[in-house]
């Protein structure tokens, strides 16, 4: 398996610490899930399916444990410090592939430090705007932030999550200039949204999906 991390898109993959000790009866103790974002957020749902279906499979508990902050980088420098014998893993997004890019240098080296397990999930974006908005489809919303640089917000889960990259995507695309707001989370970014503190934000699907299906 090469060294280099598999991220593409906006895939989430899971990866542990370099190098994985050979063992004859693994898993044979309790493993670990870090996920470097709050509870609810989908790298967790994600991590929680597949830490119910492990501990079938093998008979060992498996337990997620949540590392929020920096944007994912704390949980990150925690899988990275872990011992290198497999029981500690994380799970590993888009971010992490362009946070050096933007702080200029982090804790771990994302292409050397962990060892990529596997590619778990393609995720959709969706835009999304509050009940009651003054934008009733894309044209509307970027013909309002032409009127208006600087004016309009988007949310996301930080700086440098997929929300913040998509959106800056997006007004590049556009030829607009909105306002970037990170949160701690893409929950508290959608919570920000309906209430108003700001006017759109991009969302994976599972985020998305029962917001809009609610109203």
């Amino acid at each position: 398996m090469r060294r280099r991390t598999l991220l593409k898109g906006l895939s989430a993959a899971l990866a542990c610490t370099l190098p994985w000790s050979a063992r004859a009866a693994y898993p044979d103790k309790p493993l670990r899930i870090i996920v470097p974002l709050p509870a609810a957020s989908p790298p967790d749902v994600l991590a929680r399916v597949i830490a119910e279906r492990l501990q079938r499979l093998w008979g060992q508990p498996v337990v997620v444990e949540n590392r929020p902050g920096a944007t994912g980088m704390i949980g990150l420098d925690a899988v990275a410090r872990s011992a290198p014998d497999g029981y500690t893993v994380g799970i590993m997004f888009l971010t992490h592939t362009v946070l050096p890019a933007l702080f200029g240098k982090v804790s771990y080296r994302t292409d050397g430090d962990f060892a990529p397990i596997a590619n778990l999930v393609w995720l959709y974006n969706a835009l999304l705007v509050a009940p009651g908005s003054d934008y009733a489809d894309v044209r509307s919303l970027v013909e309002q932030a032409r009127r208006q640089p600087g004016k309009l917000s988007y949310g996301s889960g930080g700086n440098g999550s997929p929300a913040h990259l998509l959106g800056a995507a997006f007004c590049q695309a556009a030829g607009i200039d909105m306002l970037h707001v990170p949160f701690k989370g893409p929950a508290e970014a959608a919570q920000a949204l309906m209430g108003g503190y700001v006017q759109t934000m991009f969302a994976t699907a599972s985020v998305a999906v029962p917001l809009a299906q609610s109203g």
